[in-house]
């Protein structure tokens, strides 16, 4: 995720338990946040802190690193939070995954402005990339196990579906979408990130030198640089590539992801 503000880039390490920053384009890496469960998401709030995605647990971090807040949502034992992205109204949108194996129940929940934790979405095999078009009509959705990029009317408070995307070529995880409505999805399994035109056909793409590629977004002050984030996990015999991030020209602008509209998160539910 790009954090204008600060210009830096963060991203998570999920099973790690950490969230890592970067100042751009170049400076040393530090660890901005820890904790004992999965760190899933990381997102820049409209008050200079930050919004933290745990698995069962929102943590709001402000402007000094200090924890501000926090939110735990009961998931249950089987599933975690996954995914997460701010809508151009600037509420949360995050995902779930299951931890027992395959599942078709999970959900997308949005965090709305008086507290509640809305549900937006369900039946979903794994909650994964979340995006935008430029305009903010079009939702873009993955629903990983299913390799599919769910296309959504995100004109009303409950998206409607308008059409789905097959993705080939490996898994679809965490996604971006670009100045010119092209949206970019990271391949779980397939060495590369993908673009992909309005109609959902594969334009593009850039090679990823670790097979398991699970993020991508547009990073720096004109946001026309890619980060892609990789993982290990699944590995039989990891390799020096597996787990890296990666940086590489983008060759368009990306659509800048709104700040989260900072709101208390101490209601429990």
């Amino acid at each position: 995720m790009w954090d204008a503000r600060h210009e830096r880039v963060l991203w998570v390490d999920i099973d790690g338990c950490a969230a890592w920053a970067r100042p751009w384009p170049d400076g040393p890496v530090t660890l901005i946040h820890r904790a004992e469960r999965a760190v899933c998401a990381i997102l820049p709030a409209d008050d200079g802190g930050l919004v933290i995605v745990e698995a069962d647990r929102l943590v709001r971090q402000d402007e000094s690193g200090a924890v501000s807040g926090e939110r735990v949502v009961d998931l249950g034992d089987a599933r975690r939070f996954n995914d997460a992205t701010v809508d151009p109204q600037g509420r949360l949108l995050v995902g779930t995954l299951s931890l027992t194996g395959r599942s078709e129940s999970q959900e997308l929940f949005r965090l709305e402005p008086d507290g509640r934790f809305a549900r937006v979405r369900e039946g979903l095999s794994l909650s994964n990339g979340l995006g935008f078009s430029p305009d903010g009509t079009r939702m873009y959705h993955v629903d990983t196990m299913r390799r599919r990029i769910d296309v959504l009317d995100a004109t009303d408070d409950a998206p409607i579906a308008i059409t789905e995307w097959t993705v080939e070529g490996g898994y679809p995880d965490g996604l971006a979408v670009d100045a010119e409505g092209f949206v970019w999805v990271a391949l779980w399994g397939g060495s590369a990130v993908v673009r992909l035109d309005p109609s959902g056909r594969v334009v593009d793409g850039v090679p990823v030198p670790a097979p398991h590629t699970t993020s991508v977004a547009f990073v720096g002050s004109a946001l026309d640089e890619l980060l892609i984030t990789t993982a290990f996990v699944g590995r039989a015999e990891p390799a020096d590539a597996d787990g890296g991030v990666y940086r590489c020209p983008a060759g368009v602008a990306g659509v800048d992801v709104p700040a989260w509209r900072t709101q208390p998160l101490s209601t429990m539910s």
